[in-house]
């Protein structure tokens, strides 16, 4: 009785020791996978605020070409 307490006791650990290793990997699976979406939303965001900042400062530089006013 005692052998066969030990056993179950043996692959109990065993199987929580699995489960620890399997938390583990998925616990780093997710911050790899949350850092790569932040690192394409940061890219997507510079890459549009570029976008954006070029054509609204091409846009005032136009303007501002179109109603130049001679001083004397």
């Amino acid at each position: 009785m005692e052998l066969k307490e030990q056993g179950m006791s043996m692959r109990l650990s065993l199987v929580l020791g699995n489960a620890l290793v399997l938390n583990c990997a998925a616990l780093a699976l997710t911050a790899t996978m949350l850092s790569s979406l932040l690192e394409l939303f940061s890219q997507a965001s510079f890459f549009y605020f570029q976008l954006f900042f070029f054509s609204f400062l091409t846009n005032v530089y136009k303007y501002s070409r179109s109603h130049k006013t001679t001083t004397l």
